[in-house]
């Protein structure tokens, strides 16, 4: 009788959180800071403590359970396909000097199934053990079920990596790419990656059934990352996610809204973030900024960022 009761009032949850159409938070003004880096060899580690104390109040680090999302796809050496260890190492100690209670770094590959062997060819795992950082594979990491606020999808609940969903501060660290489903894949795509491979199976295939614009919705609308790094010092033009063309962007982003720095991010490579579906789609249900209006770029002005073509990848 209990389990009954319980299917009865998840069902109401879903119906209500349906009527409701999404999040629909209002928003003010959003920051975002940003900082021009020539290379990887350069102090990323400074450029990101400098960053961070726009959002330091915000977003603490101290006595918190962080868990670090970067984007560890594929790994081939002549691509910028996965997010430089650099920048993922500098995020580290950067969280380690702030304080962080414990600091996880978790992926779950929707393309090779091996992690190890991905960590170990892209070089992440010497940082993880030099820093004695844990990794979680978000493939085989217990589930979290959630109930979707996003409801785009069919779904009535998500299913999560457990440790990703807990975790008490969620850092989005993707690369700058093209993407040929989405145009692009920055902060909110990223986080595609922490829902559970136990769950959707591998590549994640149901969430691709109910459309990848509305899962990166509802995945977004039930556990958003607090704060966000883009590593755009090497970017990928053309047919991303995995085999397009290296481009010089030489910068970092950083934002506590994942649509502001989408939609920035977007501009910078020089495509109308209104016309990339699932930002657009992000934006409406009230998950941040797309306006540049309501985008303050901290120490300068929107219009003195760089400016890029990336090439569009197939499709766009």
């Amino acid at each position: 009788m209990i389990g009954v009761k319980r299917l009865f009032v998840d069902y109401l949850l879903v119906v209500w959180i349906d009527g409701l159409g999404g999040v629909h938070a209002n928003q003010g003004e959003s920051l975002l800071a940003w900082k021009s880096l020539p290379s990887y060899e350069d102090d990323v580690l400074s450029a990101l403590r400098e960053m961070y104390q726009t959002f330091k109040q915000k977003v603490p680090i101290a006595g918190k359970k962080v868990f670090i999302k970067p984007n560890i796809v594929e790994f081939n050496s002549n691509r910028p396909i996965h997010t430089n260890p650099v920048v993922v190492e500098s995020m580290i100690r950067l969280c380690l000097e702030e304080g962080a209670r414990e600091i996880v770094v978790g992926e779950g590959s929707g393309h090779r199934r091996n992690m190890g062997c991905l960590l170990r060819e892209c070089g992440l795992e010497k940082v993880l053990i030099e820093n004695k950082i844990r990794f979680v594979d978000i493939n085989y990491d217990q589930t979290k079920r959630v109930v979707n606020l996003g409801a785009k999808s069919k779904l009535g609940f998500i299913y999560f990596s457990k440790e990703a969903y807990e975790s008490d501060v969620l850092i989005s660290v993707p690369k700058l790419k093209t993407h040929h489903w989405t145009n692009v894949t920055l902060s909110l795509k990223n986080l595609f990656g922490i829902a559970s491979g136990q769950a959707y199976g591998w590549p994640k295939n149901e969430l691709h059934f109910q459309g990848i614009v509305n899962s990166i919705v509802d995945i977004n609308s039930t556990r958003k990352a607090d704060l966000s790094l883009v590593d755009g010092i090497v970017g990928m033009q053309g047919d991303g996610p995995l085999y397009g063309e290296p481009i010089n962007a030489n910068v970092l982003l950083m934002s506590d809204d994942p649509v502001a720095i989408d939609a920035t991010c977007s501009r910078l490579m020089g495509f109308d973030p209104a016309g990339i579906e699932h930002i657009r789609l992000c934006s409406k249900v009230g998950l941040g900024n797309l306006a540049l209006d309501k985008i303050k770029l901290v120490g300068t002005d929107l219009a003195k960022l760089p400016q890029f073509r990336f090439e569009s990848p197939p499709g766009f």
